[in-house]
């Protein structure tokens, strides 16, 4: 959405409810430019950003380990029942 049309809505918003609600200020600071270093969680954490595509292969393995752990712990807990 194009900001001048939210921001006319916000003031819209104002106006019809005597300003008791006021999304102006809230409106504005979604178009401002934030960019944060990772510094610090580098070296106090080992971060290392990667790109959309590995993280997401990263995150299938891990499921996939873990569904895999699941199934065979049901499993065992199923052949314990059984006897």
């Amino acid at each position: 959405m194009p900001f001048f049309l939210a921001y006319a809505g916000a003031w819209a918003l104002y106006l019809l409810t005597f300003a008791k609600l006021d999304l102006r200020e809230k409106v504005q600071r979604l178009v401002e430019p934030r960019a944060y270093t990772h510094a610090a969680a580098s070296r106090d954490f080992g971060y290392a950003p990667m790109d959309l595509e590995a993280g997401l292969r990263q995150e299938v393995r891990a499921c996939r380990t873990q569904w895999r752990i699941e199934k065979e712990h049901r499993a065992a807990r199923n052949r314990g029942k059984r006897r």
